[in-house]
């Protein structure tokens, strides 16, 4: 097993070090340290990568569950690796703020305007949108914010929940 350290504080574990590995997981650190306040990270005491029954079983590449997050070992880039990150993290957002979110009417009746099209669950446009907030350019993101203004608001009001960040549109 092989480990590093992201914020020099949360554990990266990589469990199956006898493979050669699909991603630079010293890349990975560094674009979670660019791109997540480190006051989001809070309460994730560890990141796992490795082949996970639970993730097979599911059909999925990340989870966050009971402090920490999980990672396939089959992500074969650096950007999804970031995305299913930033994925697991939004999962742990909406455990510590579900009243932000499920209360919030306006967010919900966007929510529903694009649930009735495509049938996405709650929790994953919230995760999906989450992604698009920290990992895409600025003009991609304020497209997207012009679009889901709710959403894009709410996003900003629960990460501010954590850091004051000022939004940059």
């Amino acid at each position: 097993m092989q480990y590093r350290k992201v914020y020099n504080e949360i554990y990266f574990n990589i469990l199956d070090d006898s493979i050669e590995p699909n991603v630079d997981y010293e890349e990975i650190i560094d674009m979670m340290e660019e791109t997540l306040p480190q006051e989001l990270l809070k309460g994730i005491d560890a990141f796992y990568v490795g082949n996970f029954d639970f993730l097979n079983s599911e059909h999925i590449l990340s989870k966050y569950m009971e402090n920490a997050v999980y990672l396939s070992d089959s992500i074969h880039h650096e950007n999804d690796m970031m995305e299913q990150i930033l994925l697991a993290v939004s999962a742990k957002v909406i455990e510590e703020h579900p009243h932000l979110i499920y209360d919030n009417r306006y967010f919900l009746n966007e929510w529903k305007k694009i649930d009735n099209e495509r049938r996405v669950d709650i929790e994953s446009y919230f995760g999906e949108h989450f992604a698009v907030f920290f990992s895409e350019g600025k003009e991609e993101a304020k497209e997207f914010r012009l679009q889901y203004p709710q959403t894009y608001k709410l996003i900003n009001e629960v990460v501010s929940q954590y850091k004051t960040i000022k939004p940059w549109w």
